[in-house]
Parts: C-alpha cells; structure tokens; sequence
C-alpha cells in the first residue's frame, strides 16, 4: 500500500510547491518519509518536470527498522 498525505501546497505562477508525507506499507508497518516536491507545468496544466526532496538517511532508517536489514 502507498499512501500520500499532502500537508501545505502552493502554486507560483507554473510552479506548484508541495509538503507532504509519502507513507509506504512494508509488512506490518509503514515507513513515513517527509517530501518536499516542486512540479512545473506546461501551458496545457500537465507536468513536465517533477522533482521530489528528501533525506535518504531517513528512508534507510526506515527501512532497516522494518525490514530487519
């Protein structure tokens, strides 16, 4: 299962800022991991470019915790 809980989302002008909590079910547990993401849109309202911010010591953490790695 995949879940994304958006906290606070913003546009200037083509650019949409989002902060939001992207949560992955990995066996019983989720790993929960903070995202910080910047789209920009083409003229036509559709993503052309996507990048997505987050700390990877976190997501390793996580992942080490849940899956026993």
């Amino acid at each position: 299962e995949v879940d994304w809980q958006i906290v606070i989302q913003y546009e200037v002008g083509s650019v949409v800022f989002n902060e939001r909590l992207d949560r992955f079910k990995i066996g019983e547990g989720w790993l929960e991991l903070p995202v910080a993401g910047v789209f920009h849109l083409n003229d036509d309202g559709e993503i052309e470019l996507w990048r997505d911010y987050f700390d990877m010591a976190t997501y390793q953490r996580q992942f080490a915790e849940l899956t026993g790695a």
